[in-house]
């Protein structure tokens, strides 16, 4: 989304190293899956990039997730609808997860619930 870390360029270069699949969201009909990131992609009603649906069932060993904010808890504040969530409580082997901002913003409390993702990682301006 327009807020969001613009990862394209990340991507590509993933693409280009052939050993693993990369994946992207996917979303469809109030869920999110993931989709082998390929061209061409579309523009959904949100304004996102997504390839066409493919068949392969995921192994996600890392995940790059873009977020609005997050708390002291480390856990996701995106725009509300869960997608992320709910997708990665049904994998069975959890992913280690990067978060991505453009600008660091944490809210000083906590202001998630226990089954908003967590990060392993937080990338952003001015962080390490």
């Amino acid at each position: 989304m327009s807020i969001e870390v613009d990862i394209y360029k990340l991507l590509e270069k993933l693409k280009k190293i052939r050993t693993k699949n990369v994946f992207v969201p996917y979303i469809s009909g109030g869920d999110m899956s993931v989709a082998v990131y390929r061209l061409p992609t579309r523009k959904t009603k949100y304004g996102l990039r997504q390839p066409n649906r493919s068949g392969i069932k995921p192994k996600i060993h890392t995940a790059v997730v873009p977020v609005v904010a997050y708390d002291i808890t480390n856990r996701r504040i995106g725009f509300g609808k869960g997608y992320y969530d709910r997708f990665f409580a049904n994998m069975k082997t959890k992913p280690y997860i990067i978060f991505v901002q453009r600008v660091d913003c944490q809210a000083k409390g906590i202001v998630t619930n226990i089954f908003d993702i967590k990060a392993n990682k937080i990338i952003t301006k001015g962080k390490r």
